[in-house]
């Protein structure tokens, strides 16, 4: 493995996506669109915007206060494999904690995650 290999094995896709800004969708069509493309998957990273972008028609305007994806942030709570702390999912979208918090409240307005614990024993599970 060369050094750029090793940097990327030990990131999380959310890091990724985060440090690329970019979203985990769009990273994710990157890694499998740039078979047959004429254009690379680092052009296409190169010259994407910065701030995070809808991964679908269908998800516009489900972008949480503060620029996480609400789909980027429930994705991260069900793979947790368990009730998620915060730092859990903050670790996984690598948003900053006060961005995780208004997603997470968002999706438990929506009913799509609940939040059972107060202060530190505060969890987030999907439903």
């Amino acid at each position: 493995m060369n050094a750029l290999e090793l940097i990327f094995a030990s990131m999380t896709v959310g890091e990724l996506a985060a440090r690329s800004n970019i979203s985990v969708a769009q990273l994710v069509e990157v890694a499998f669109s740039g078979r047959g493309s004429s254009q690379s998957p680092a052009t296409t990273v190169r010259t994407t915007t910065s701030t995070p972008v809808a991964s679908s028609p269908a998800s516009r305007g489900k972008i949480a206060r503060g620029g996480l994806s609400l789909d980027h942030v429930l994705a991260a709570v069900g793979s947790v494999g368990g009730p998620a702390k915060l730092e859990d999912v903050r670790a996984r979208t690598g948003g900053t904690v006060p961005q995780v918090r208004a997603a997470l409240q968002k999706l438990a307005g929506a009913k799509k995650i609940a939040i059972t614990g107060q202060r530190r024993g505060t969890r987030y599970t999907t439903r």
